[in-house]
């Protein structure tokens, strides 16, 4: 019948639109992971502010996954040598990856910076009590289209291209987890012109 095959269309299209969303996303993560290290690398930037902006991004997500977000910033930060837009979209696509891990809001994610003692690094540690990831996913994680979010439209490309933006930073970005204890994500970039950890 018409009315029945007016509804399906509409169905239909909706469906449409948003896979034509979901490819359009995936374009552009990938021409972000291709993309090569710019001049734009060279800004003076505060990690405690990157993190702040990425806090209030993220605010109405994290309100949502978690009653328990704590924030330790060490004042006094000394600048490192990048780009601070970049660094935020790294620091948000993590947020938001722990605010996503969270089976309920009783569990808790704790945003730390610091200057690592004797080191010319500065750490950004985000840490959530999740479920965790399973040691095999862990060597995965930074795979581009590795994701353990597919049915619920992950693309596998975040933490790849966070990956990048780290390492063009001249830094790491590693991850440790244990079952059951959740995640702990952390970011190391050094100061000035030091080299990259080996």
């Amino acid at each position: 019948p018409y009315n029945e095959l007016g509804n399906r269309i509409d169905m239909m299209l909706t469906s449409i639109e948003d896979s034509a969303a979901r490819i359009k996303k995936i374009i552009t993560e990938l021409k972000d992971f291709a993309r090569p290290t710019g001049a734009d690398m060279v800004e003076e930037t505060d990690i405690n502010l990157v993190v702040k902006k990425s806090l209030d991004l993220t605010h109405s997500i994290l309100k949502k996954a978690t009653t328990s977000l704590s924030v330790d910033l060490e004042e006094g930060l000394p600048v490192v040598l990048g780009n601070s837009q970049k660094m935020q979209q790294v620091v948000i696509n993590l947020l938001v990856n722990a605010g996503q891990a969270l089976e309920n809001p009783n569990q808790s994610i704790h945003v730390q910076t610091s200057k690592l003692k004797d080191s010319r690094f500065i750490e950004i540690k985000i840490a959530d009590t999740g479920p965790g990831i399973s040691p095999e996913d862990l060597k995965k994680m930074k795979e581009p289209f590795f994701t353990t979010r597919r049915d619920e439209g992950g693309t596998g490309l975040g933490l790849s291209i966070s990956e990048k933006i780290v390492y063009d930073h001249k830094g790491t970005l590693e991850f440790s987890s244990e079952i059951g204890k959740g995640l702990t994500v952390r970011i190391l970039l050094p100061l000035g012109n030091d080299e990259k950890i080996s």
